[in-house]
């Protein structure tokens, strides 16, 4: 009886326990984003990000350098939650993000580490749920108009046809 390329239980276990340290790592880390976020201390936060994983890959002419980052979902992980020690706590979801975002530190949201975060969002989620939404919108539109005009065209089939037209526009309000 062999193994395929030595995965033993006693490997994957360890593979398993590995991760569990790392995956806690992240989060502790994490949580020294979400807390300097919150710090009112001048350049608590500044030095958090500007220590954040990443290297310049290259420079041009102009000193303006290609960047490459790494560890920058420590900025947006919604599983932080911290324990204040007058007995509050923040809320559930809430990240180093959203207190930078909410306190309106353009300052920190201008930074590199955090542009980074942000083009990688917007490129991985947010363009393709605005654009499915656009083309949804634009599907009821289209529709809404063909209704219109069956309406004109059918009277005697009117009241289905504004039931459908009205259901519609209903939807389209609903997904606003």
């Amino acid at each position: 009886h062999s193994r395929s390329r030595g995965i033993t239980p006693d490997t994957l276990q360890s593979q398993r326990r590995g991760q569990l340290v790392v995956n806690e790592q992240k989060l502790q880390w994490s949580k020294v984003a979400l807390l300097s976020a919150y710090s009112n201390r001048d350049g608590v936060t500044q030095s958090f990000l500007d220590h954040l994983g990443h290297f310049v890959k290259s420079r041009d002419s102009k000193d303006v350098a290609d960047m490459e980052f790494f560890c920058l979902e420590l900025l947006d992980n919604p599983h932080v939650h911290h324990k204040w020690p007058d007995g509050s706590s923040t809320s559930r979801g809430e990240t180093a993000l959203r207190v930078l975002s909410r306190k309106n530190r353009i300052d920190m949201l201008s930074h590199p580490s955090v542009l980074a975060l942000l083009e990688w969002k917007w490129k991985s989620f947010v363009r393709a749920t605005l654009l499915f939404e656009i083309l949804l919108v634009f599907l009821l539109w289209v529709s809404t108009v063909l209704l219109g005009y069956g309406l004109l065209m059918f009277e005697k089939d009117w009241f289905l046809l504004l039931y459908l037209e009205i259901f519609l526009v209903t939807c389209s309000v609903g997904l606003g």
